[in-house]
Formats: C-alpha cells, sequence, structure tokens
C-alpha cells in the first residue's frame, strides 16, 4: 500500500494509472479463478455458455482499520447476486461475499 501513495506523490495522473492497472489485475485474476457453470447443465452433463442478466450489490459501509496487534483488517459485509441465463434457457444465480464465491443456486422461481 506504501508504494501506491510514493507513486501519487510523482505525478498524481501516472500514479492513478498504475493504481488501476493493478486494480484490473486482481479483478481479472479473481474472474480466471471463479467458474460459472449452470448448475441444471452440469446435473444432466450438458454443455452450455452462461450469461449475466442482472445483478444486485448491497451498499453497507465497509469497516476497516486495524486490530490490536497492529495488523490491518476489512471486514465487508456487502454481498452481490448475479443472475445468469445458459444457452440451454436455464436461470440460476450466484453469491459473492467479500468478493469470494458462495455458491450458484438453480433459480427455483423460474420453471427450467
Amino acid at each position: 500500500m506504501n508504494i501506491i501513495f510514493i507513486i501519487l506523490e510523482i505525478s498524481p495522473l501516472v500514479g492513478l494509472l498504475i493504481f488501476l492497472l493493478i486494480l484490473y489485475i486482481k479483478r481479472k485474476k479473481q474472474k480466471e479463478k471463479t467458474k460459472i457453470i449452470c448448475p441444471v447443465c452440469k446435473e444432466s452433463k450438458m454443455k452450455s455458455k452462461s450469461f449475466l442478466i442482472y445483478a444486485n450489490t448491497t451498499l453497507l459501509a465497509v469497516e476497516h482499520g486495524y486490530n490490536e496487534n497492529g495488523e490491518y483488517f476489512r471486514d465487508d459485509p456487502n454481498t452481490r447476486d448475479e443472475h445468469y441465463r445458459c444457452s440451454n434457457g436455464h436461470e440460476f444465480y450466484v453469491e459473492f461475499k467479500n468478493n469470494k464465491l458462495i455458491g450458484i443456486f438453480k433459480d427455483e422461481n423460474i420453471s427450467n
């Protein structure tokens, strides 16, 4: 984190570009690790592509600071739900908390 502040002191524009690049790389690595597969197709051993329909995100305050041992902590209570439709017509949703995958679930409200 200290390197970001050093870069920002050198040139605000260069620092911002480097910061955005680092953020992009972190996001890309996270997306590469996360595999989204339709649960209905997975059960039926069918192949399909998944397409994002819409997403919901909570906007709660993130608590962060330093604990008693001086270590940084971040408690993010926000969740994100992403709703998908596969190429076979099934709908399902994916839940994330702290930007980590919680699970992939069938959408019981939709008849597939």
